[in-house]
Protein backbone atom coordinates (compact mmCIF):
# COMPACT_ATOMS: atom_id res chain seq x y z
CA UNK A 1 0.00 0.00 0.00
CA UNK A 2 1.62 3.33 -0.90
CA UNK A 3 2.28 5.49 2.08
CA UNK A 4 0.48 8.25 0.53
CA UNK A 5 -1.54 10.40 2.95
CA UNK A 6 -5.62 9.24 3.11
CA UNK A 7 -7.92 12.20 2.74
CA UNK A 8 -10.90 10.25 3.59
CA UNK A 9 -9.18 9.61 7.35
CA UNK A 10 -7.60 12.68 8.12
CA UNK A 11 -11.20 14.22 7.30
CA UNK A 12 -12.46 11.88 9.95
CA UNK A 13 -10.13 12.53 12.43
CA UNK A 14 -10.35 16.45 11.70
CA UNK A 15 -13.73 16.27 12.64
CA UNK A 16 -13.32 13.85 16.07
CA UNK A 17 -10.63 16.31 17.04
CA UNK A 18 -13.01 18.94 16.88
CA UNK A 19 -15.85 17.65 18.77
CA UNK A 20 -13.72 16.41 21.31
CA UNK A 21 -12.53 19.82 22.07
CA UNK A 22 -15.47 21.54 22.02
CA UNK A 23 -17.34 18.60 24.55
CA UNK A 24 -14.67 19.41 27.14
CA UNK A 25 -15.31 22.99 26.76
CA UNK A 26 -18.76 22.25 27.25
CA UNK A 27 -18.42 20.07 30.04
CA UNK A 28 -16.00 22.80 31.85
CA UNK A 29 -18.28 25.91 31.03
CA UNK A 30 -21.41 25.53 30.18
CA UNK A 31 -24.22 26.03 32.65
CA UNK A 32 -26.55 23.99 34.06
CA UNK A 33 -29.06 25.37 31.95
CA UNK A 34 -27.44 25.04 28.73
CA UNK A 35 -26.46 21.24 29.05
CA UNK A 36 -30.63 21.02 29.61
CA UNK A 37 -30.93 22.96 26.53
CA UNK A 38 -31.73 21.15 22.85
CA UNK A 39 -28.32 22.49 21.54
CA UNK A 40 -26.75 21.60 24.82
CA UNK A 41 -27.79 17.84 24.24
CA UNK A 42 -26.64 17.93 20.77
CA UNK A 43 -23.07 19.09 21.30
CA UNK A 44 -22.67 16.50 24.38
CA UNK A 45 -24.06 13.68 21.49
CA UNK A 46 -21.49 15.18 18.62
CA UNK A 47 -18.81 14.83 21.77
CA UNK A 48 -19.83 11.35 22.54
CA UNK A 49 -20.98 8.38 20.69
CA UNK A 50 -19.90 9.36 17.48
CA UNK A 51 -16.51 10.96 18.27
CA UNK A 52 -14.57 7.73 20.00
CA UNK A 53 -15.59 5.05 17.89
CA UNK A 54 -14.05 7.50 14.67
CA UNK A 55 -10.99 8.28 16.40
CA UNK A 56 -10.46 4.53 17.73
CA UNK A 57 -10.93 2.57 14.30
CA UNK A 58 -8.49 5.82 12.68
CA UNK A 59 -6.11 5.05 14.96
CA UNK A 60 -6.43 0.99 14.14
CA UNK A 61 -5.91 1.63 10.81
CA UNK A 62 -3.01 3.58 10.72
CA UNK A 63 -1.44 0.98 13.42
CA UNK A 64 -1.77 -1.51 10.93
CA UNK A 65 -0.40 0.31 7.91
CA UNK A 66 2.21 1.50 10.11
CA UNK A 67 5.76 -0.17 9.37
CA UNK A 68 6.87 0.89 13.26
CA UNK A 69 8.55 -2.04 15.05
CA UNK A 70 7.02 -3.54 17.79
CA UNK A 71 9.33 -1.46 19.82
CA UNK A 72 8.56 1.67 18.30
CA UNK A 73 4.90 0.62 18.83
CA UNK A 74 5.89 0.09 23.06
CA UNK A 75 7.70 3.40 23.16
CA UNK A 76 4.65 5.20 20.93
CA UNK A 77 2.17 3.73 23.87
CA UNK A 78 4.41 4.93 26.34
CA UNK A 79 4.29 8.63 24.97
CA UNK A 80 1.02 8.88 24.48
CA UNK A 81 0.15 6.97 28.59
CA UNK A 82 2.43 10.02 29.75
CA UNK A 83 0.40 12.71 27.84
CA UNK A 84 -3.01 11.08 28.61
CA UNK A 85 -1.59 11.63 32.47
CA UNK A 86 -0.53 15.41 31.57
CA UNK A 87 -3.34 16.40 29.89
CA UNK A 88 -5.73 14.89 33.28
CA UNK A 89 -3.50 16.56 35.43
CA UNK A 90 -3.87 19.98 33.34
CA UNK A 91 -7.47 19.92 33.36
CA UNK A 92 -8.21 19.18 36.72
CA UNK A 93 -5.11 21.21 38.17
CA UNK A 94 -7.30 23.96 39.77
CA UNK A 95 -9.15 21.18 41.82
CA UNK A 96 -5.81 18.97 42.86
CA UNK A 97 -4.33 22.62 43.94
CA UNK A 98 -7.62 23.42 45.71
CA UNK A 99 -7.88 19.76 46.96
CA UNK A 100 -4.24 20.20 48.52
CA UNK A 101 -5.02 23.45 50.14
CA UNK A 102 -8.34 22.06 51.94
CA UNK A 103 -10.96 24.06 50.30
CA UNK A 104 -12.33 20.26 49.23
CA UNK A 105 -12.79 17.19 50.70
CA UNK A 106 -12.40 14.73 47.83
CA UNK A 107 -9.72 12.26 46.65
CA UNK A 108 -7.83 13.28 43.54
CA UNK A 109 -6.74 10.52 42.29
CA UNK A 110 -10.01 9.54 40.10
CA UNK A 111 -9.13 12.63 38.12
CA UNK A 112 -5.32 12.18 38.00
CA UNK A 113 -5.94 8.21 36.90
CA UNK A 114 -9.66 9.16 35.01
CA UNK A 115 -9.52 6.81 32.00
CA UNK A 116 -9.72 9.07 29.04
CA UNK A 117 -9.30 8.49 25.45
CA UNK A 118 -5.52 8.70 25.92
CA UNK A 119 -5.07 6.36 28.20
CA UNK A 120 -7.02 4.06 26.59
CA UNK A 121 -4.96 4.28 23.36
CA UNK A 122 -1.53 4.14 25.00
CA UNK A 123 -2.95 0.60 26.50
CA UNK A 124 -4.38 -0.35 23.51
CA UNK A 125 -0.85 0.81 21.59
CA UNK A 126 0.74 -2.38 23.81
CA UNK A 127 -1.85 -4.71 23.02
CA UNK A 128 -1.88 -3.91 19.66
CA UNK A 129 1.93 -4.40 19.25
CA UNK A 130 1.41 -7.61 20.31
CA UNK A 131 -1.06 -9.09 18.08
CA UNK A 132 0.60 -7.50 15.36
CA UNK A 133 3.88 -9.27 16.16
CA UNK A 134 2.19 -12.40 16.97
CA UNK A 135 -1.10 -12.70 14.31
CA UNK A 136 0.43 -10.30 11.76
CA UNK A 137 -2.61 -10.01 9.60
CA UNK A 138 -4.49 -12.91 9.70
CA UNK A 139 -7.88 -11.44 9.45
CA UNK A 140 -9.59 -15.05 10.80
CA UNK A 141 -7.86 -14.82 14.41
CA UNK A 142 -8.30 -10.79 14.56
CA UNK A 143 -11.97 -11.52 14.14
CA UNK A 144 -12.38 -14.01 16.74
CA UNK A 145 -10.15 -11.71 19.29
CA UNK A 146 -12.39 -8.83 18.33
CA UNK A 147 -15.42 -10.91 19.69
CA UNK A 148 -13.92 -12.16 22.31
CA UNK A 149 -13.15 -8.35 23.13
CA UNK A 150 -16.24 -7.58 22.72
CA UNK A 151 -18.12 -10.00 25.39
CA UNK A 152 -15.14 -9.33 27.91
CA UNK A 153 -16.89 -5.66 27.77
CA UNK A 154 -20.05 -6.66 29.72
CA UNK A 155 -19.11 -10.14 30.59
CA UNK A 156 -16.20 -7.86 33.41
CA UNK A 157 -18.91 -5.54 34.62
CA UNK A 158 -20.01 -8.70 36.93
CA UNK A 159 -16.85 -8.42 38.69
CA UNK A 160 -17.14 -4.47 40.80
CA UNK A 161 -13.91 -3.15 41.44
CA UNK A 162 -13.29 -2.56 44.95
CA UNK A 163 -10.77 -0.47 46.49
CA UNK A 164 -7.31 -0.13 46.51
CA UNK A 165 -4.64 0.66 44.21
CA UNK A 166 -5.82 -2.53 42.03
CA UNK A 167 -9.18 0.16 41.19
CA UNK A 168 -7.13 2.34 39.35
CA UNK A 169 -4.88 -0.41 37.25
CA UNK A 170 -8.44 -2.51 36.61
CA UNK A 171 -10.25 0.33 35.62
CA UNK A 172 -7.90 0.62 32.89
CA UNK A 173 -9.62 -2.41 31.22
CA UNK A 174 -13.23 -2.55 32.60
CA UNK A 175 -15.57 0.27 33.13
CA UNK A 176 -17.23 -0.15 36.50
CA UNK A 177 -16.06 2.49 38.44
CA UNK A 178 -16.70 6.23 37.69
CA UNK A 179 -13.39 7.42 36.11
CA UNK A 180 -13.15 4.37 33.99
CA UNK A 181 -14.59 6.64 30.82
CA UNK A 182 -12.85 4.26 27.87
CA UNK A 183 -11.76 0.95 29.30
CA UNK A 184 -9.50 -1.58 26.70
CA UNK A 185 -12.31 -3.61 27.37
CA UNK A 186 -14.86 -3.34 25.19
CA UNK A 187 -13.27 -0.37 23.18
CA UNK A 188 -10.38 -2.00 21.77
CA UNK A 189 -13.01 -3.27 19.47
CA UNK A 190 -13.18 -0.24 17.84
CA UNK A 191 -9.24 -0.39 17.58
CA UNK A 192 -9.12 -3.80 16.17
CA UNK A 193 -12.16 -2.96 13.31
CA UNK A 194 -9.83 -0.29 12.05
CA UNK A 195 -7.11 -2.89 12.07
CA UNK A 196 -9.24 -5.40 10.63
CA UNK A 197 -10.27 -3.44 7.96
CA UNK A 198 -6.74 -2.57 6.82
CA UNK A 199 -6.00 -5.65 6.40
CA UNK A 200 -9.07 -5.62 3.97
CA UNK A 201 -7.67 -2.63 2.15
CA UNK A 202 -4.15 -4.46 1.74
CA UNK A 203 -6.16 -7.36 0.23
CA UNK A 204 -9.28 -6.35 -1.69
CA UNK A 205 -9.68 -3.62 -4.31
CA UNK A 206 -11.77 -1.44 -2.66
CA UNK A 207 -12.08 1.26 -5.28
CA UNK A 208 -15.69 0.83 -5.99
CA UNK A 209 -17.04 2.52 -2.60
CA UNK A 210 -15.80 5.60 -4.11
CA UNK A 211 -19.75 5.36 -5.54
CA UNK A 212 -22.29 7.95 -4.35
CA UNK A 213 -24.51 4.31 -3.44
CA UNK A 214 -21.60 2.66 -1.51
CA UNK A 215 -20.83 6.08 0.54
CA UNK A 216 -25.11 6.26 0.93
CA UNK A 217 -25.62 2.92 2.65
CA UNK A 218 -22.37 3.58 4.44
CA UNK A 219 -23.51 6.49 5.90
CA UNK A 220 -26.46 4.85 6.98
CA UNK A 221 -24.96 1.61 8.52
CA UNK A 222 -22.32 3.46 10.43
CA UNK A 223 -24.81 4.82 12.24
CA UNK A 224 -26.54 1.69 12.92
CA UNK A 225 -23.46 0.52 14.21
CA UNK A 226 -23.27 2.62 16.04
CA UNK A 227 -26.09 2.14 18.25
CA UNK A 228 -26.06 -1.71 18.47
CA UNK A 229 -22.41 -1.09 20.33
CA UNK A 230 -23.33 1.79 22.76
Amino acid sequence: MAQSRIQTFDLLKGIAVIFMIQVHIVELFASQAFFDSQMGKILLFLGGPPVAPIFLITFGFFIAKSNRTILQLLKRGVSILAIGMLLNIALNFNLIISAFRGRFNIDILPYVFGVDILINAGFVVFIMAIIKKLIKQNIIPLLFILIIVAFLGSFLLKYPIEGGVKQYLLSVFYGTSKWSYFPVFPWLSYTLSGYIFCCFVKKIDFSFTNTAKVIIISGILFPAFLFFTL
